[in-house]
């Protein structure tokens, strides 16, 4: 079903879609009562389905289907550096999310070990990283928003690894501790503004707009931005800050 959607989006989009694949995380999925496996077998084997049915071919018990009309790249989204290098080793493309500068060139350098070692070219893997964005004039009210925000990620097994590995461990074992109490909010307090500003852009449009500039002088080159509900404006109002006050020009 997921090959069949893709193909069909493929279709509509005249070959601009690209087709995402990600393992999610134990907590969620054992939430919703689902076994969980290893994420990279898991995605390689997904990644290898797909592929079939997108080039038409038929899999058991099912009628050869209609080919995509277009080569649809998949990328992995990866929050561990082996998955970071498994997907050099199998995908099209690497999403990361919630990096440091410093993280996202590690998850790069692991990326290209694995084309590498599977003899492929590593730039025909391409690397995107998805930044949260807060836009607003009022530093302490995007702040709030940003902790809001990140708090629900940093009470996560994976991801307060990884930040934890990007040299806030002090963040974690706070929000950690925290949350083991019960307050939601002395886990919100926990995370420094400096962990915000290092993996979310925050505050009004010239500082986010410097802080988008030192993500590109630190190689990021593929960067997709998304915006948050701060304050009163809702994820429209956002959506159109963002566009007026970050988009290209």
């Amino acid at each position: 079903m997921l090959a069949l959607a893709a193909t069909a989006v493929d279709d509509l989009s005249d070959g601009r879609f690209l087709l995402g694949l990600g393992p999610n995380n134990r907590e969620m999925v054992m939430r919703a009562g689902l076994p969980w496996k290893d994420p990279r077998e898991t995605l390689r084997e997904t990644t290898e389905t797909v592929r079939a049915v997108l080039a038409g071919e038929g899999l058991p018990g099912l009628r050869s289907p209609r080919p995509a009309k277009h080569l649809v790249a998949i990328h992995w989204a990866a929050m561990a550096l082996e998955t970071c290098e498994a997907a050099g080793r199998h995908a099209d493309g690497l999403m990361l999310y919630l990096c440091t500068a410093e993280r996202y060139r590690r998850a790069t350098a692991r990326m290209l070990r694995g084309a590498e070692t599977a003899k492929r070219d590593p730039a025909a893997v391409a690397v995107s990283l998805l930044i949260p964005i807060f836009v607003h004039r009022d530093l302490p009210t995007a702040r709030q928003a940003a902790r809001e925000f990140l708090v629900h990620y940093a009470g996560m097994s994976h991801y307060a690894k990884a930040f934890a590995a990007s040299g806030f461990d002090a963040d974690m074992e706070g929000v950690r501790r925290s949350l083991a109490g019960g307050s939601r909010a002395d886990a919100m307090a926990a995370l420094s503004d400096r962990l915000l500003d290092e993996v979310l852009l925050v505050g009004p449009p010239a500082r986010c707009r410097e802080q988008l500039d030192a993500f590109r002088k630190a190689g990021v080159d593929w960067v997709s931005l998304g915006p948050q509900r701060v304050g009163d404006e809702d994820l429209v109002e956002q959506a159109g800050v963002v566009m007026r006050e970050l988009g290209p020009r």
